[in-house]
């Protein structure tokens, strides 16, 4: 996946029959095997200008992003808590 300001697309490769495996960890990964075929399609997207794709940078927001991560807020009335949630 790959995403700018005014664009989200995504590149997958991959095969649904199980018995298929690539020859190696290496060439099965995603920067081995989509992204060249992504940056292809960014490049021909980029170089159309029909399309009016911007290369412009984000907007930086105006205060601090800041996310809470605490799944014990959302557990459920009687719901246990797990050792492993911890992480």
């Amino acid at each position: 996946m790959g995403l700018t300001p005014k664009l989200v697309s995504g590149c997958w490769v991959g095969c649904e029959d199980r018995i298929v495996h690539f020859r190696s960890l290496e060439l099965g990964q995603g920067a081995r095997t989509a992204l060249p075929i992504w940056a292809l399609y960014m490049k021909k997207l980029y170089a159309d200008t029909d399309l009016n794709i911007s290369k412009e940078n984000f907007e930086r927001p105006s205060q601090p992003i800041s996310v809470e991560l605490d799944c014990d807020k959302y557990k459920q009335p009687g719901e246990e808590k797990n050792q492993n949630d911890n992480f």
